[in-house]
């Protein structure tokens, strides 16, 4: 439910920078961290993963109980967007709709829009405004002490996430989840089975033999990029200028179109566009299948806290 900031909106690497920026080991004094919940049996039935229209839902309502939460303890807080660019969407592997990559190329434009946006972000501007004490005070009330969270979250495999079960994050996530550590754990596990596919299908003998198809193709057209990930690492930085009374997203530079239409055609004349895709199903399947319990659990929390989430917004 956060927003995030990358570079390039199609790079493999945003996840993983995420989960790495995320995730923390220990504490700074203070009690040791308690295990967030176990999970259930790991024969628990799989449901389904929220739509992206579920998933505003629940970001709206849990950004609205924080509000409310830090209103009653004196601090203003503001509702923002998780998406505060729609237009940008991820490729993980390769760019492959012909269509958004001549419009928008890999996404450079939009990618400073999003940098605004998250640079106007009232929440950090009014965090910033306030002197050093009452910022201190502003952001244990949100976010709980980090530094001595009582939440971790121990899944082997994946790198260990310790937080607080106190503040209004807490306090919002557990109206709206009901068992906040087994939300934190699930939401954990789930926000790192992202990048552990993604690796796994960039290393699949499969994919690795289409990127090699791929890279011929593009050779053919003046391209010689032996992977989408050099491609996108030597186009030009040409980002226009994006001023503040820039409402929308502008056409990307033609440079940087023209290389990413050529990665998205060849990703398609070559089958990489189809090969990524089958060969994600099948990790995703094999990771949830190993995560089984706690990706059940996510799936189950989230549709539990639909009701409760749509009456909030409904509210206002």
């Amino acid at each position: 439910m956060r927003r995030q900031k990358s570079w390039w909106p199609v790079s493999v690497l945003a996840a993983s920078l995420q989960l790495a920026m995320s995730a923390c080991t220990g504490s700074d004094g203070g009690p040791p961290p308690k295990p967030a919940a176990i999970p259930a049996p790991e024969t628990v039935a799989l449901t389904r993963d929220t739509t992206q229209e579920e998933t505003e839902v629940l970001y709206r309502a849990e950004q609205m109980r924080i509000r409310d939460c830090m209103r009653r303890q004196g601090f203003d807080y503001f509702l923002v967007p998780r998406r505060p660019v729609p237009e940008m969407r991820d490729f993980p592997y390769v760019v492959d709709d012909v269509s958004w990559a001549a419009k928008y190329g890999y996404g450079s434009t939009l990618y400073r829009l999003n940098e605004l946006a998250l640079e106007k972000d009232p929440n950090e501007r009014y965090f910033e405004s306030l002197p050093a004490t009452r910022r201190a005070q502003a952001l244990l009330a949100r976010n709980g002490d980090a530094r001595n969270g009582d939440l971790l979250v121990d899944v082997p495999g994946i790198p260990n996430t310790v937080t607080s079960s106190k503040g209004c994050r807490a306090a919002a996530q557990r109206e709206l989840y009901g068992d906040l550590p087994a939300w934190v754990r699930a939401d954990a596990v789930m926000t790192a089975l992202v990048p552990l596919r993604q690796g796994a299908v960039t290393a699949d003998p499969r994919f690795v033999k289409a990127v090699q198809r791929w890279s011929r193709c593009m050779r053919e057209r003046g391209h010689p990029y032996a992977s989408p990930a050099q491609a996108r690492d030597n186009v030009p930085r040409l980002v226009r200028h994006v001023g503040p009374e820039q409402s929308g997203p502008a056409d990307a530079p033609a440079a940087e179109t023209a290389l990413a239409v050529a990665e998205a055609t060849c990703a398609n004349r070559t089958g990489l566009a189809a090969t990524a895709r089958q060969v994600d199903q099948e990790h995703a399947a094999r990771l949830r299948a190993q995560y089984r319990a706690d990706v059940a659990a996510g799936q189950r929390l989230q549709q539990q806290a639909l009701p409760g989430a749509r009456a909030i917004v409904a509210a206002g």
